[in-house]
């Protein structure tokens, strides 16, 4: 349950590694109640949703508790396995600051939002992780990390070929798996 802080509006909690999508200001409050919810509906035990999301049980009773915050690639796996959106387990606003790619790269950016883009066409055509996965070769686990933005060095990004006449640094990137480069088209 969300609860009011002291102004009346909706208090956020924060976890720092995480990622929001666009339009979300922050995880709600109450997201381990949610996910205890879901797991008992879904799996019943902790020991199966943690073996299904590939984290140890304690791990999971702490996530569940509240007293930690599950990691980028587990928040992943525990939306797609409990079928969480995150109208579920975030609160639609305004963050207080951008989410920043991992590296000062001057093209992480760039990365940045073509993974947002792919992720939003994955869920425009109704694939998981691993259904993607299947279709490109890539792990689910890779995928993730584009999708955040976190694969600085991945070989799935390649310049867009109209740009090779320009600096390294001006030009515009593509997905090179014919796949990934559809559904970014889709957005």
């Amino acid at each position: 349950m969300q609860q009011p802080d002291n102004s009346g509006g909706i208090r956020l909690a924060r976890a720092s590694r995480s990622r929001l999508p666009r339009g979300y200001a922050g995880f709600r409050t109450d997201l381990g109640d949610i996910i205890r919810r879901r797991r008992r509906l879904v799996f019943g035990t902790q020991q199966e949703l943690a073996d299904a999301v590939s984290i140890a049980r304690p791990s999971l009773s702490a996530i569940e508790m509240g007293a930690a915050w599950p990691r980028p690639g587990t928040l992943d796996r525990l939306m797609e396995e409990l079928d969480l959106t995150w109208d579920m387990i975030a609160v639609r606003g305004e963050a207080e600051r951008r989410s920043r790619p991992v590296d000062a790269h001057p093209r992480a950016d760039l990365r940045l939002a073509l993974g947002g883009d792919l992720r939003e066409g994955r869920k425009l055509e109704g694939l998981s992780l691993r259904d993607l996965s299947q279709r490109c070769g890539l792990s689910a686990s890779q995928l993730s990390r584009i999708e955040r933005g976190e694969a600085p060095r991945s070989r799935a990004f390649i310049d867009e070929p109209d740009d090779l006449n320009l600096d390294r640094e001006f030009r515009r990137l593509r997905f090179r798996h014919p796949e990934l480069h559809r559904l970014w088209l889709l957005v």
